[in-house]
């Protein structure tokens, strides 16, 4: 049987995050939670030339000054609560457990690893955190390898 506190807690899974619905069943027991319509976002008719590309030229000044050839961003793949293992400066290698995104209303605590091998130089989010799927968790540089003859 499913408590009203874990209730509360998907609810606010769903209003923190972009899920749009969350579905669980606990044997005869269906919970649907589904976001409510929002307000319709206004639409621009006509965009100037000029303005596009100075934003776009502006979004790829900020991306290239945050991430080097050498840094590489390890996104969220769930929807949960941050809990981070690693700490800055921490040597990680392909595979390295980083940390866990847990659901404490469904008892899911999955796994956040590192694909890329190198030095944790930027933990992006905070203990505690909800996070989104596709959210930056951590920023890791590329390490020169060294290679022995």
């Amino acid at each position: 049987m499913v408590k009203m506190l874990e209730i509360r807690e998907m609810v606010r899974l769903v209003d923190l995050t972009s899920l749009e619905k969350l579905e669980v069943n606990d044997g005869d027991l269906r919970i649907l939670i589904k976001r409510g319509e929002t307000a319709p976002v206004p639409t621009i008719t006509e965009i100037s030339p000029q303005l596009v590309h100075s934003v776009e030229t502006e979004r790829n000044d900020q991306c290239e000054s945050e991430v080097s050839p050498q840094t590489h961003i390890v996104q969220s793949r769930n929807v949960g609560t941050f809990q981070s293992i690693v700490r800055l400066g921490d040597n990680v290698e392909m595979g390295t457990l980083l940390g866990h995104c847990s659901v404490p209303a469904l008892n899911l605590k999955l796994e956040i690893t590192s694909d890329f091998n190198g030095i944790i130089s930027d933990v992006l989010v905070e203990e505690g955190q909800l996070i989104d799927y596709g959210q930056p968790l951590f920023k890791i540089s590329g390490r020169k390898e060294l290679i022995h003859v």
